[in-house]
């Protein structure tokens, strides 16, 4: 549970104090006739935590600074703030209680811009530590700041009534969603995070898997074992052919005893030209073969690229036909739609967006097209190499053939039996050696095989452990969710139905909805009432956020609310007195200790006019809240 109170407001002009009031736990009521200042002390309070205000009233403008200790869990604080016109204020910030801050003129003073600095964080993000509250940014990179939480705790009197937030210049929908989610405690770092860490891995995973079946290919049209102890059989049964080659040969060249003779020297220049072509031949029959796979794996991707092609054509032609189909009565209750503009839906009225689905569409088209056309380019580059290496192969094989005649010519005019079987042992050992290092080679892929292989098990099971986690935290935030906005409904609609009958649609009421995407609220999905019953609904709304917060543990809603329009837009006193009363009585259900509400009032319920709940004065416009010097 995170908590957050206000202990102690001080305003200063020119250096003195025109405004000193302590605040306690629970409810607090700053009461007063009209134009008696208190909006301007709400407006301060909202200011002196942090949240973003310009708009000041005159005699406001005339003050200097807010000074206010506040509470925040276990940790007391104070703020400084100057009070002016212009926008994102720094705030100093003093660790420790009012009375030790005000006798401190630098010592233990710290301060913070609005904005984070290279080397230093914002006053926002310094207090998201002491609130528990998690630094959050969209993956548009937008930042929750401190003020944007402000938005759900401060009901002020510039905000438009139909909107859920206090109004503010360039918003998001996402923003607005993200603040809903981490206020209400659906918002987890541990699911973001494995949501980015899942598609890193996925990524990879990929790119493993991919190389690993291009490998096995190789392997496989090679005949080649996968594995290494297969491998090494090979190889041990071709080094004992080797070591036999050489016992062979050494006991020729000791019985014989002779010296290599020019014919010998030409049989062994032959002999090394021969190897030499026929590895040359190898390593062309290996690439031809290794590009023939990758030809069809090219001819197969263009294959698919063109499937997808002609889906995205099929795509606009069914957009055209659907876009066409003539609808003149509502599919739900069979009843006569009114005629429209043609830019805008028959059923639900709003703009068409037709036009973006088909551009997206084309883009999407331009974007398969081009693929296509580089695919094919490079196929044929790949099929003119293809050429070249058949043409090469063709060559290689006419000298080798040619070489192979040569030396067997040579041999059969040997002087020498001995030497002859010398000559061909020679050759065997060639041989032997060179498929000794064609296995040495294939050792290295099937290694290469067997580590990818590991790598694609570790890594499928992390993948697959994420998922895991990422759907049940998934599941968990959606169970909280629902029981948040249901705890939220209730509560509205306990302050709707007790309202009093000033608003006969109030007390058959059933449902409340939250749109953070449209900033708005809904009553059995309407928003439309009259001003005042406007102002009440969003006030009962508002407070029903607030005390849910006081349910739940895992909402991270401070427990802290302000309100400076609770008689707005012709509200009548009695229906204002019902409403505070309600909020009085839900709130003594909870102990006073772990909540604050603040809020002002120029028709104060008698029955709560007491010093239980008042802070200050009695104001009125010969005695206002800012007592500056005559």
């Amino acid at each position: 549970m995170i908590k957050f109170k206000v202990n102690r407001l001080i305003i200063t002009s020119i250096g003195k104090v025109v405004y000193d009031e302590l605040f306690h736990g629970g409810v607090n009521i700053i009461r007063g006739e009209n134009g008696s200042g208190k909006s301007s002390i709400a407006n301060a309070l909202f200011y002196s935590i942090g949240g973003e205000f310009t708009d000041w009233l005159p005699e406001a403008l005339k003050c200097d600074f807010t000074i206010v200790e506040v509470e925040i869990n276990e940790s007391t604080l104070t703020f400084k703030r100057e009070i002016s016109a212009q926008t994102m204020r720094p705030m100093q910030i003093f660790h420790g209680s009012m009375e030790k801050a005000l006798k401190s003129n630098i010592d233990g003073w710290k301060v913070y811009g609005y904005r984070r600095s290279e080397n230093k964080k914002s006053f926002s993000e310094y207090l998201f530590n002491f609130l528990n509250i998690p630094e959050v940014k969209t993956e548009r990179g937008e930042t929750v700041t401190l003020n944007q939480i402000y938005r759900l705790i401060y009901l002020d009197q510039l905000s438009s009534i139909t909107a859920l937030l206090n109004n503010e210049d360039f918003d998001s929908p996402l923003i607005r969603t993200t603040l809903g989610s981490l206020l209400f405690g659906t918002y987890e770092n541990e699911l973001y995070d494995n949501q980015i860490k899942y598609r890193k891995r996925k990524r990879v995973l990929d790119d493993v898997e991919s190389q690993y079946r291009f490998l096995k290919k190789v392997l496989e049209a090679n005949e080649t074992p996968t594995t290494i102890k297969g491998l090494n059989l090979l190889l041990e049964e071709n080094k004992k052919v080797l070591a036999d080659l050489d016992k062979r040969i050494i006991k020729i060249e000791n019985s014989e005893k002779v010296t290599m003779s020019k014919l010998s020297t030409d049989l062994n220049k032959i002999s090394k030209s021969l190897i030499d072509e026929k590895k040359s031949l190898k390593t062309v029959n290996d690439e031809i073969y290794g590009l023939e796979l990758n030809i069809i794996d090219s001819e197969e991707f263009i294959n698919e690229l063109n499937h997808r092609l002609e889906s995205s054509e099929e795509s606009l032609i069914m957009r055209e036909y659907f876009s066409e189909l003539p609808l003149s009565y509502c599919p739900s209750c069979l009843e006569e739609l009114i005629p429209i503009d043609e830019n805008h839906c028959k059923l639900c009225k709003e703009p068409l967006k037709d036009k973006q689905g088909k551009e997206r569409i084309e883009r999407m088209k331009i974007e398969l097209q081009t693929q296509i056309n580089e695919s094919e380019k490079l196929l044929r580059i790949k099929r003119n190499r293809l050429q070249d290496l058949l043409s090469l192969k063709q060559n290689l094989s006419t000298k080798v053939n040619r070489a192979e005649r040569e030396y067997s010519n040579i041999v059969d005019t040997s002087q020498s039996k001995s030497q002859r079987i010398k000559e061909g042992l020679l050759v065997e050992k060639g041989f032997v050696l060179s498929v000794i290092a064609d296995l040495d080679d294939k050792l290295v892929n099937v290694e290469k095989y067997n580590l990818l292989g590991d790598r694609l098990q570790s890594l499928s099971g992390e993948v697959a452990l994420l998922k895991v986690k990422i759907d049940q935290l998934e599941q968990d935030l959606k169970t909280r969710e629902q029981e948040a906005r249901r705890s939220i409904q209730e509560i509205a609609l306990e302050l709707l139905h007790k309202e009093g009958g000033y608003e006969e649609f109030f007390e058959n009421s059933s449902y409340v909805r939250l749109d953070f995407v449209k900033n708005s609220y809904y009553l059995n999905n309407r928003n439309h009432f009259s001003a005042s019953s406007m102002v009440y609904l969003k006030n009962a709304i508002r407070f029903a956020i607030f005390f849910a917060s006081l349910r739940h543990d895992y909402f991270r809603y401070p427990r802290f609310i302000i309100c400076d329009n609770m008689e707005d837009k012709g509200m009548k006193p009695e229906r204002s007195h019902i409403f505070q009363k309600n909020i009085v009585e839900l709130a003594k259900t909870h102990d006073a200790e772990d909540y604050q509400i603040i809020f002002t009032t120029s028709m104060i319920d008698p029955s709560l006019n007491i010093d239980e709940y008042t802070v200050g004065e009695d104001y009125d416009p010969n005695n206002k809240s800012l007592k500056f010097e005559n």
